[in-house]
């Protein structure tokens, strides 16, 4: 079986994780949440993050135990039995393609306000370009990933500080229009723009150092993300009064034209753009890496499972992805699809807290994570049901 190179280093698998989160949720669902609980939605996204961490560390443990390509199917697998693995791992890959449909299609709308092309041929175009650029080679797929995550950053970093200039604070007031009960709630909707972080663990393969990358890169990302969202919230919520903000469809595309007129919404534009190449960059890296741990387990056909005698790459893995992803861009339920996909992540997520607590329990002689995740067993069960 050949080998796949290690050659992502740490701003790499950061970025992976940290592009796939910053995707259509917090440029579409920051006014929906705002709406919900009012400037206390920042405690949605604070639990919320809390929980990823918590769900980040239990995947450290895991991928440092197991460094090899698979991410949540290799470790679900190998903790909890192959039936709960494949349930997984289906669940997992197919989630993955649906998303980056989804971002691809999100890709395409923003394309066609750049260029005149359709946002079908835009996203379709979008696709296989990235398809070819992660048959070429992880490095470069991560190296791309790197350019693309720090411009996002940068644009979203800048529209944060300028708008703390623009906070009214009356608009805080008050903090909790509705009470606390509608905190959950609100988590629940914020919650899919935490899904992604996971994907690191998917190319541990692929990663320099593992024992130290992995770890840094996989909480780092989390709490790196749940900083800005919190920090993007707090400006729009102090922009926009309570009475408004539901009325405002694109918040941060809103607040930017109030910052800095037609060249703030550019600037905009061009991060949502960003954030959904990222994501689909991201997503198309780990769901591949997905089918090559199952064709290797035999639950795939062994052919997925090749790699690429110059590239080093599993190739066929990942042109049947993005073959797949490219043909669910004629659904016309994709955004159901997705939102279904996200479920099956969730079910994932709760899957890795509990096999991290059964791999410690069990103690076999191969497990030796050179991670420990703190808390065990209790905070990993209060992600699990979280």
């Amino acid at each position: 079986m050949s080998e796949l190179r290690r050659e992502l280093g740490f701003w790499d698998a950061l970025t992976i994780g940290a592009g796939t989160m910053i995707g259509a949720g917090i440029f579409l669902l920051a006014g929906v949440a705002l709406e919900m609980s009012g400037p206390a939605a920042i405690f949605a996204y604070l639990l919320s993050g809390i929980v990823c961490m918590i769900t980040a560390s239990s995947a450290a443990e895991l991928a440092t135990g197991m460094p090899t390509s698979g991410g949540d199917y290799f470790f679900v697998s190998r903790s909890l039995g192959p039936a709960f693995g494949a349930i997984s791992g289906v669940g997992i890959w197919l989630s993955l393609t649906f998303a980056i449909a989804f971002y691809l299609f999100g890709m395409g709308e923003y394309l066609s306000q750049f260029l005149p092309v359709s946002a079908f041929w835009g996203a379709f175009i979008g696709g296989v370009l990235l398809t070819v650029l992660n048959v070429v080679g992880a490095k470069e797929s991560g190296r791309t990933q790197v350019i693309i995550v720090l411009t996002l950053f940068a644009i979203l970093g800048g529209f944060s500080v300028l708008g703390v200039f623009e906070i009214d604070s009356k608009n805080f007031s008050p903090f909790f229009p509705f009470g606390t009960d509608p905190i959950f709630g609100t988590t629940a909707l914020v919650f899919v723009s935490f899904l992604g972080f996971v994907k690191i663990a998917a190319v541990a393969e692929e990663i320099k150092n593992p024992a130290k990358n992995l770890p840094r890169a996989l909480i780092g990302s989390v709490a790196l993300v749940t900083v800005l969202y919190v920090v993007i919230l707090l400006v729009i919520g102090g922009i926009f009064t309570q009475d408004t903000i539901g009325d405002v469809r694109d918040p941060l595309t809103a607040a930017a034209r109030q910052m800095l007129g037609n060249p703030g919404v550019v600037l905009i534009i061009l991060a949502g753009l960003l954030a959904t190449i990222s994501s689909a960059n991201a997503s198309i890296l780990a769901s591949s890496r997905i089918n090559l741990a199952m064709a290797r387990d035999r639950m795939m056909p062994n052919w997925l499972s090749d790699i690429h005698d110059k590239l080093l790459t599993p190739y066929r893995a990942i042109i049947l992805t993005g073959i797949l992803a490219l043909s669910f861009l004629l659904l016309e339920s994709l955004e159901n699809l997705a939102k279904v996909a996200s479920v099956l992540q969730l079910y994932s997520y709760a899957a890795l807290n509990i096999g991290c607590i059964v791999l410690r329990a069990a103690n076999p002689s191969w497990y030796k994570p050179t991670y420990r995740s703190p808390g065990t067993p209790w905070i990993q069960l209060i992600a699990a049901i979280g």
